[in-house]
């Protein structure tokens, strides 16, 4: 990567919106950054462990899969573009990965230790304000959809994992363990659901697994 591609790629990352290109210097000349580099199939992330650098997808396309249900059943999603890895996570009661993350292809990583963005929130209101708006984000897309699952049903299940475990910009959704999840909710309840998505071509079953082409379809045919 040249360093006018760098620049640009870091000022389109959404922790530093806003950013001019002074402060991309001087965040590259004083922040200590790595950058990693992962072959196809490498881990990149284990769920679970301790947040304890930021990290950022810089290029490249990566798989995120975590458990549900006590780990009985795996949901999984690609994801490419430019994001924060762990981000939501560096702070609070619970700082850990949600997500295992590998490289579906080759993928490049820039990375810096947790104590080097503090002083970053604390050098420039611009940084603290983009953070500000990712947690805000994260709690609005949970708190503005859960109200529509009180009343259960499959479908309202597999929305809620979606608002909760996926991203916008997720693609190639998969929710492996239907045999595990039918132990803990009802084989009939889950059937029944799954037709009906399937009618309206919502979801694809395909052996124990269940796919989802269109995870805004899925949500918005919940809320509706």
């Amino acid at each position: 990567m040249n360093t006018k591609t760098m620049y640009e790629t870091i000022m389109d990352l959404p922790l530093f919106k806003g950013v001019g290109a002074d402060h991309v210097t001087s965040f590259l000349e004083k922040t200590g950054i790595e950058f990693h580099r992962f072959a196809p199939g490498d881990r990149i992330v284990v769920q679970g462990e301790p947040v304890r650098s930021l990290r950022f997808l810089l290029s490249g396309r990566i798989r995120l899969t975590t458990g549900v249900l006590n780990g009985k059943a795996i949901i999984s999603s690609e994801f490419e573009g430019h994001d924060a890895i762990g981000a939501t996570r560096l702070f609070g009661t619970h700082p850990l990965h949600e997500y295992s993350i590998e490289a579906i292809d080759n993928v490049s990583v820039m990375e810096f230790a947790k104590e080097k963005y503090v002083e970053l929130l604390q050098s420039d209101s611009i940084y603290l304000m983009n953070f500000a708006n990712l947690l805000s984000m994260n709690v609005h897309k949970a708190s503005e959809t859960v109200p529509h699952f009180l009343r259960l049903d499959f479908s309202r299940v597999l929305a809620e994992w979606l608002v909760l475990f996926t991203g916008r910009k997720s693609r190639y959704i998969r929710i492996d363990g239907i045999e595990a999840i039918s132990e803990v909710y009802g084989k009939d309840f889950i059937k029944d659901n799954l037709d009906v998505l399937v009618g309206k071509s919502l979801v694809a079953v395909e052996g124990d697994s269940i796919l989802v082409p269109n995870r805004d379809a899925l949500i918005e045919y919940v809320i509706c």
